[in-house]
């Protein structure tokens, strides 16, 4: 166990790079590359600086709610440690899953790197590493722009405060991350739009009143189009769905495959059926889908969700789903309401497109872009980073900043020697 964050960064990193090489699916993956990446998984928690759990200036109301998260997913491991039913080897081995498999036990470990912002000095050697990650993701982008295709969903914060030659290296990572949303990966393009929005809210319109307004209203978002669908009546149509036969009919879109609405409605039915809405189901478990049952593409018995919010339903029930999302919601409104700088109010709208996209896209696993996004919740959240002004953001990422003080210090010494001996 170390003080310094910068070996879990690396094992996290590392781990992405070997996974990333066979796509977006953890399961694509080759047996001894699956073993590499737990192992570094595990390594990269025994390599956490734990100190930062206790010693930070998050507040204890939301302390609270990040140790209630962290028990409760001990809690959900066990869950399914103690859950002898046959049905729990029907994919293999119930613990190679649990402890080997990047939805299940791993999927659990991103909220815990948002005590990586604890220590302010942690800037710059997160920056070092973004930008070496850079480098080696694009170095294997003609096998897989998978891990450079996903680090918009955070890095525009970064962009401000890097020097001209990692601004261009940032530049083709978004060039990237557009070109596979276009090609295959749809979910990437509300990510970038994001990321502009951002950049537009805070550089252009520099008022917190309409950022706090923008991100109050996607907030609201999934409860009028999403959550609703987990209620709705057999054969009754969702919002989502009206919408999508509105574009349709209006030519705007052609494709009006909606995939989304199947899934809230066989979670919301299996759930019910199995009557877990309150605890879940544990860190590794499944649900049954009648669709597949009827139709070609996968098993029946599905142990992953493609959508966040509601595998986290089904695996944590509501009591791991409204700690997590209520920590998104104070880091958005701290970063923008209470923020002295730029930085974190980039990061308050970019974790609004993450909680937006968590009821859309799939973010599920644990990967370096988890890292990074929980890092700048992590920033939204501490008081600390909150009240630097932008010049002391720069510094921090230039590594200046303790130097800084000092001088400053010593400048104010001196001009208190002075004023005394004038005064004498």
């Amino acid at each position: 166990m170390t003080n310094s964050p910068k070996y879990t960064i690396i094992c996290v990193g590392i781990a992405t790079l070997f996974i990333g090489l066979w796509g977006e699916m953890f399961s694509t993956a080759p047996t001894i590359i699956k073993i590499i990446y737990s192992a570094l998984l595990y390594c990269s928690l025994v390599l956490f600086p734990m100190t930062y759990i206790k010693n930070n200036d998050f507040g204890n109301w939301t302390n609270g709610i990040l140790y209630f998260i962290i028990a409760d997913s001990i809690l959900l491991v066990c869950m399914t440690i103690y859950n002898t039913d046959p049905d729990m080897y029907l994919h293999g081995s119930k613990w190679l899953t649990l402890f080997l498999n990047e939805y299940t036990l791993f999927a659990l470990f991103p909220p815990l790197y948002i005590f990586l912002a604890a220590k302010a000095d942690n800037f710059s050697i997160f920056s070092k590493y973004l930008a070496l990650f850079i480098i080696l993701s694009l170095s294997l982008a003609p096998i897989q722009t998978n891990s450079i295709a996903f680090l918009p969903i955070f890095f525009i914060a970064f962009i401000p405060y890097i020097s001209s030659k990692h601004k261009f290296l940032f530049i083709i990572t978004i060039i990237i991350s557009i070109l596979t949303a276009i090609s295959r990966v749809r979910m990437l393009m509300i990510v970038n739009v994001f990321s502009f929005t951002a950049l537009f809210l805070v550089y252009l319109f520099r008022s917190k009143y309409i950022s706090l307004i923008f991100s109050l209203l996607c907030i609201t978002i999934p409860f009028i189009v999403f959550i609703p669908i987990l209620g709705l009546a057999k054969g009754e149509l969702s919002f989502f769905q009206k919408i999508m036969e509105y574009l349709a009919e209006n030519k705007i879109i052609e494709d009006t495959n909606d995939t989304r609405t199947l899934l809230y409605l066989e979670i919301a039915e299996d759930i019910e059926t199995n009557n877990t809405w309150i605890f879940g189901k544990g860190a590794y478990c499944h649900y049954y889908s009648n669709y597949f049952y009827l139709n070609d593409g996968d098993d029946p018995t599905r142990t992953l969700v493609e959508v966040p919010f509601l595998y986290m339903l089904l695996k944590g029930g509501i009591v791991y789903v409204i700690p997590y999302y209520t920590v998104l919601v104070i880091a958005i409104i701290k970063g923008i309401l209470l923020g002295k700088n730029k930085f974190v109010r980039l990061a308050s709208i970019i974790i609004t497109g993450w909680y937006v996209n968590s009821f859309i896209g799939d973010l599920n696993g644990c990967r370096f872009y988890h890292l990074g996004f929980f890092f700048l919740v992590g920033c939204c959240l501490s008081n600390k980073i909150l009240a630097y002004s932008d010049v002391e953001i720069q510094l921090l990422f230039d590594k200046l900043f303790e130097k800084y003080h000092i001088l400053k210090k010593l400048l104010l010494l001196k001009l208190l020697h002075n004023s005394r001996n004038e005064t004498l």
